[in-house]
């Protein structure tokens, strides 16, 4: 014969639902971490770019949406620097080359194929000022720009190894 009683089963109950609770605290607190490491990385690869022009791109730190936890980058310049312009840099060999990433002037309109141009702005960090002009801008020649691939970089923070030590950190406390 099993007898139960009506208190042990209220308190198993509760304490399962305290266990949740604190289970769904830790996987935030996980999930911040990681995703503040992004960030850095992400700012960083950002700000230290090779651009053209005026680099406006800023990263906010993470921020929750419902029940995700987002990394969003902000500026003009974003995909300019986070995915290149242009044909200086030499394409990669075929069997070197990263998983979905284009060579120069695979992507679009194939204009980042054609030679170089010049415009009218800030050189930024990578252009050359051919001339000042009386207006204030400046005319820029550039050849373009490799890819800065900053919140490519920072995804890769969450390599299974990674992910499991920084785990192990969060839960063991």
């Amino acid at each position: 014969m099993i007898t139960f009683h009506l208190n042990g089963i209220n308190k198993a109950m509760q304490d399962l639902l305290d266990y949740t609770t604190v289970i769904e605290q830790k996987m935030k607190t996980l999930l911040v971490r990681l995703m503040n490491e992004g960030y850095d990385i992400a700012s960083a690869g950002f700000t230290n770019a090779l651009y053209s022009g005026h680099n406006d791109v800023y990263v906010l730190p993470a921020f929750w949406s419902g029940d995700k936890l987002m990394l969003v980058a902000n500026g003009k310049a974003v995909a300019f620097i986070e995915f290149g312009t242009g044909t200086y840099y030499p394409d990669y060999p075929a069997d070197a080359k990263p998983d979905g990433v284009l060579n120069h002037g695979e992507y679009g309109k194939h204009k980042g194929a054609d030679p170089p141009w010049i415009y009218l702005g800030e050189a930024g960090n990578h252009g050359a000022v051919l001339r000042h002009n009386k207006d204030g801008r400046d005319t820029v020649i550039t050849n373009g720009d490799p890819p800065a691939r900053a919140m490519y970089e920072a995804s890769k923070v969450l390599d299974r190894e990674h992910i499991i030590a920084v785990a192990k950190e969060v839960f063991n406390d």
